[in-house]
């Protein structure tokens, strides 16, 4: 009889990834944890008890015992829309962080850590915000910023290349003394490059023009 195909199932918080060979005699399934864990289990387990790679069970156990007394905080708060953006497969925001690999670093999986962490240098209404858009969330890739400021620096996220060299859609504008929007609207619509920038590219303007008049740094 051929074995039952497991991939792409889901487990509680296992999803199974691929098969990946066989012990004592039982195929071996490779799963990923919500919490970015990667492991090997039988098909039996992933039947019988399997809930998630053990996350779930510290966390049942955190909740328990745990006495911070900072549940309903804005930083205990920000801890849980941190850990649910990276696990909750059915909240909106899970496609923008898990759902392309961002991930919780093993240590902030408990609130405790997390508040040893960063609770010195928080302030009521910051958010916390990750330098390198594609890492972690983790002490040396987190910092806490105003509302103000990471909506400005979420426009970071857009790269172009220009004549300035490889820099953000937000650092372009500044150069061509146009608004980010504005800038944004013509990487949208894939203006060419001696339209992009220049700052009023109707007027007959040149892309030449602009960078035999100085405007581009030596």
């Amino acid at each position: 009889m051929r074995a039952l195909d497991l991939t792409g199932k889901s487990f509680g918080r296992l999803i199974v990834l691929s098969a990946n060979g066989s012990l004592s005699g039982r195929r071996r399934w490779l799963c990923r944890c919500e919490c970015g864990t990667e492991k090997l289990y039988s098909a039996s387990y992933l039947a019988n008890d399997a809930r998630s790679c053990g996350c779930w069970h510290r966390e049942e156990t955190v909740a328990r015992l745990t006495t911070h007394g900072m549940t309903g905080t804005p930083l205990f708060s920000v801890w849980k829309g941190m850990l649910s953006r990276c696990r909750n497969p059915n909240g909106k925001p899970f496609k923008n962080y898990g759902g392309r690999g961002i991930v919780v670093c093993e240590r902030w999986q408990t609130f405790e850590n997390f508040y040893d962490d960063m609770a010195s240098t928080y302030q009521d209404g910051m958010t916390i915000e990750r330098e390198d858009n594609d890492g972690p969330y983790s002490s040396d890739n987190c910092i806490w910023a105003t509302r103000t400021a990471q909506s400005r620096n979420r426009r970071s996220c857009y790269y172009v290349e220009s004549p300035w060299g490889r820099i953000t859609l937000s650092e372009a504008a500044a150069h061509v003394g146009i608004s980010f929007c504005a800038m944004k609207m013509r990487y949208v619509r894939k203006w060419p490059p001696e339209r992009m920038f220049v700052k009023n590219p109707s007027d007959g303007t040149s892309h030449a023009n602009t960078i035999a008049g100085g405007s581009l740094p030596v």
